[in-house]
């Protein structure tokens, strides 16, 4: 499935961000072929586990997912609050 479907469902900016130029390309080096994806508008209750756990089920494996947090506002229960936004790769 399309992550920008998948983004677009869920009332989310979905922007794929630009490649960056791996050093050792030149040289032979493996070239990872996974996309990083920027995730907007995510509730201020969304962790990492929660997003990862979604994008699996929808698109398949995931590398690495993360969610900005604010370290100054906390949760009920002591989990930092999300930014709302987030990368997966």
């Amino acid at each position: 499935k399309s992550v920008g479907l998948v983004a677009h469902f869920l009332g989310m900016a979905a922007y794929t961000m630009p490649s960056m130029h791996t050093p050792g390309a030149a040289l032979g080096a493996p070239i990872s072929s996974s996309k990083r994806v920027y995730i907007g508008n995510l509730s201020y209750r969304t962790s990492w586990m929660t997003l990862k756990d979604f994008f699996r089920a929808e698109c398949g494996p995931v590398v690495r997912c993360d969610v900005a947090v604010d370290e100054t506002k906390l949760m009920p229960g002591g989990r930092p609050c999300s930014k709302g936004w987030g990368v997966v790769q």
